[in-house]
Parts: structure tokens; C-alpha cells; sequence
């Protein structure tokens, strides 16, 4: 379901399909490594503090993911809370494709979201196995 609402966020920012499968193949690794050393710190440092260790990682990255939410780029302006319907441009929702050089320029805030959802698969394989 997470990949789904990714894909579908960076999508609507301007992301490319090659983008996407960068993040789903660098999301991979990072989970397989998550896996393969999670015995070796489990039969160093015990199950509990594994876990800590796990979840603790899995927190921290995905606070890059909330960080997104104030990145240059965004499209969360916090003054619509109090004002809903004032500015509201219906042509500023329309996706555009962007190459990942322009997007990078202009969104920024898709690479943090994207960073944050990417090292956190290292820390959540943790979290799975205690």
C-alpha cells in the first residue's frame, strides 16, 4: 500500500518513471541489507537492543518524510489552515512531467520524502523480526 501512495505523491510533483524505479530498487537494497544484518547485531548487542536500534532508524528517516512537508517545492502551504479558499489556483494541481534534474530544482522536497522513505526500509526490517 506505501508504494502505491509514494508513486502516487511523486507522480503528482512531477516525478518520472525512472524515478521511481531508482527508488524501488535502492529501497530493495536497503531492506535485503536490513535483513542480513540483522542477525549479526542481534547475536552482538541482544534482541531488545536490535529493535531499539531498528525502530529508532525507522523514526528518524521517516522525519525527513514529515521535513518534506516544508521543503522547498511543496505544495503545503501552512496559511491555507487558516485560510482555505483564499489564492486557490486549480491549475497549480495539474501534473507536470519534470527530467530528474528539474526536479531537483524545483522540488526539492520530493528527495527528502523520497530519502526519508528509502533508509527507513533499512531500520523497519529491525522492527519486523522482534
Amino acid at each position: 500500500m506505501h508504494l502505491c501512495i509514494h508513486t502516487g505523491y511523486i507522480y503528482s510533483q512531477g516525478g518520472s518513471e525512472s524515478l521511481i524505479g531508482i527508488i524501488t530498487g535502492t529501497g530493495a537494497i536497503l531492506g535485503i541489507l536490513g535483513s542480513v544484518t540483522y542477525p549479526y547485531l542481534r547475536d552482538n548487542i541482544g534482541k531488545y537492543s536490535t529493535g531499539n536500534i531498528g525502530l529508532s532508524l525507522n523514526v528518524l528517516f521517516l522525519l525527513f518524510c514529515v521535513g518534506s512537508i516544508f521543503g522547498p517545492g511543496s505544495p503545503f502551504q501552512p496559511v491555507s489552515i487558516l485560510h482555505p479558499f483564499e489564492g486557490s489556483d486549480p491549475e497549480a494541481i495539474a501534473p507536470e512531467s519534470l527530467s530528474i534534474s528539474d526536479l531537483w530544482n524545483q522540488k526539492l522536497n520530493v528527495y527528502y520524502f523520497v530519502f526519508g522513505i528509502i533508509l527507513a526500509r533499512f531500520g523497519i526490517k529491525y522492527s519486523y523480526f522482534n
